[in-house]
């Protein structure tokens, strides 16, 4: 069950009604209330059925100014309570049996009547007992930092819409988009605990609509992984707790022994030392609390309210999770996706179809050539032999976001946990690797190279590209391709990068043994998700596993050398940009 609140500015426009109805298909929403409509109770009558809601109730337009409309579904079972010009207030009781308040509220944009409109909010936060929250255009901010550009905002205007939220039990917290606004009390915040609340960047106003969906599906707590943190070496019987664990566990294999000495941390870590997170998380909600106060009567409420077991203690402990959470992914078919089950089917979905390779290897390498003398193949590998086993190349996870919203689960940059033990096997290959790599690697490429720069690629595309374009004058232009990678490293196919080192000239033993690392790995945890059955790649590199920075270079050598070849064949060619 969701609710959209929406600064609709006139449903006279039929623009404005497109972007309505295509709203209200894709979010299907259960209550819909929009403020400023500027039409009459007959229209709005129509439009219900248009986008298929059973019930309304509305305040009319006056002189086309104002207009409040609320409708919702048969889901729902909803008593209007009160209305006035400002807001609609309702009882609300839906399918789980949970009775609550809701408003949808508009304020006055003339300053003169901003007091009147506090008092009304007042009111209302004492009408009823129930779980209530409070959704609408404020016209109202809480600090300069929300007001882009134009004069600031009187300090009598912030501090006394902050005190109307505090007097009214309404915690500063929700969403916002410029002057709207989402807010409840306690009460409501532990009936819906699960609630995830944002903006849809769709608008025929300047507004954005304002979306809450009460998720109270999957309550299962994920289970974390395990992580050493690095101020455990500080405490001096950390590696005794190490050492001892590992002798105890000597019979065992290096995955049993590594599971044992994990348990052997847990249990010294939960008796022995301080938890860190949790008193950073204290501090963080203390700043949250004061970034607000501006004087020292808001200082000395903070000392006595803000820091005490108390409700409104508790409403702001909960609102920095509540607003830090990612839970709104879109799928294939650009529908929202809310329950935990639906976003792990997605997230599973999208990495499969991403490290599968169905597509055949098309080999075009004749023009690479050996370069490595048996020499340095000898001093290569050394005394390095074997295979990796299994379990070693066991990676996990993290998904960093690309942009403020994410949005698709492409907008995330996967990057691989690796095992600690691997990580030091691949880098003692790495530091073999890096002897050769000028060697084998064209002068046009300077990442990852010893005693190159990679600035000096983009100091010499920057001149190109700022000579072509101010190149006036001559009969003939220049055209220069501009070649992105996408998903680069996740694309990478293993068949090229063994055809590759073959070619190079790497030993069949030092192939066989980067071939085991980039082949052997198998994804069992991706970001939150750890109780997944595991994704077994045919394609890519990992980003955080040392060989792949060297492995890619070598892959995007053969793409250098195909454009060095087009050049000898005077089929492209480079540019003069000085005498």
């Amino acid at each position: 069950m969701n609710c959209l609140v929406w600064n609709f500015r006139s449903l006279a426009n039929p623009r404005a009604i497109r972007f309505l109805k295509e709203l209200v298909k894709c979010k299907n929403p259960s209550i819909l209330f929009l403020c400023k409509t500027f039409v009459s109770s007959v229209r709005l009558q129509v439009l219900k059925q248009v986008l298929g809601f059973d019930g309304l109730c509305s305040v009319d337009s006056v002189r086309n100014k104002g207009g409040l409309v609320l409708m919702w579904t048969q889901t729902m079972n909803v008593s209007v309570q009160d209305v006035c010009d400002n807001y609609i207030d309702a009882e609300v009781v839906h399918s789980g049996g949970i009775r609550w308040r809701f408003t949808g509220y508009y304020s006055y944009p003339e300053r003169s009547r901003r007091k009147d409109l506090w008092d009304m909010i007042k009111r209302l936060s004492t009408s009823s007992k129930l779980p209530w929250c409070l959704m609408g255009d404020f016209n109202d901010i809480l600090a300069q930092e929300e007001k882009r550009g134009g004069v600031s905002q009187p300090n009598w205007l912030l501090d006394g819409f902050l005190s109307t939220m505090v007097e009214s039990g309404l915690p500063v917290v929700g969403v916002e988009d410029r002057l709207n606004r989402f807010l409840y009390n306690g009460d409501w915040s532990a009936a819906f605990p699960d609630v995830v609340v944002f903006n849809h960047v769709l608008s025929s106003s300047d507004h954005l609509p304002v979306q809450v969906v009460l998720s109270r599906v999957d309550k299962t707590r994920l289970r974390h992984s395990f992580r050493f943190s690095n101020t455990w070496l500080q405490k001096l019987d950390c590696a005794e707790v190490v050492a001892k664990s590992w002798r105890e566990a000597s019979q065992l294999n290096m995955v049993q022994k590594l599971m044992e000495t994990e348990k052997a941390i847990v249990k010294w870590y939960g008796d022995k030392v301080t938890n860190y997170r949790k008193i950073i998380d204290t501090k963080a909600r203390r700043l949250k609390q004061l970034q607000f106060r501006r004087d020292e009567q808001g200082v000395r409420d903070y000392s006595t309210k803000g820091d005490a077991n108390t409700r409104y203690f508790h409403n702001a402990a909960s609102s920095r999770n509540k607003t830090n959470r990612i839970d709104k992914p879109r799928d294939e078919g650009g529908v929202w996706r809310y329950s935990k089950v639906e976003i792990h089917s997605i997230t599973k979905r999208y990495f499969s179809d991403l490290f599968s390779d169905n597509d055949p290897c098309i080999d075009e390498l004749d023009v690479v050539s050996g370069r490595i003398t048996s020499k340095a193949n000898d001093m290569q590998i050394g005394p390095i032999s074997g295979e990796l086993p299994c379990w070693l190349n066991d990676t996990a996870i993290t998904l960093i976001p690309k942009k403020n919203s994410p949005e698709l689960i492409s907008d995330f940059i996967p990057i691989s946990l690796c095992n600690m033990v691997y990580k030091v096997i691949a880098k003692v290959m790495v530091n073999r690797m890096k002897h050769v790599m000028s060697s084998i690697i064209s002068e046009n490429q300077s990442a990852f190279v010893a005693d190159r720069l990679i600035t000096n690629n983009f100091l010499i595309a920057f001149e190109i590209g700022h000579y072509m374009r101010r190149k006036r004058r001559g009969k003939l232009g220049s055209v220069a391709p501009k070649i992105d990678m996408s998903k680069a490293y996740d694309h990478v196919r293993w068949s090229f990068v063994r055809n590759m080192m073959v070619r190079l000239g790497f030993s069949d033993q030092w192939v066989k043994l980067v071939m085991s690392c980039v082949t052997s790995v198998h994804y069992s945890k991706i970001g939150s998700y750890a109780d997944m059955v595991p994704i077994i790649p045919s394609r890519g590199l990992r980003q955080g596993d040392p060989l792949s920075p060297y492995l890619f270079i070598i892959c995007a050598e053969g793409l250098s050398l195909l454009l060095s070849d087009a050049e000898r064949r005077q089929q492209i060619h480079g540019i003069s940009i000085c005498r």
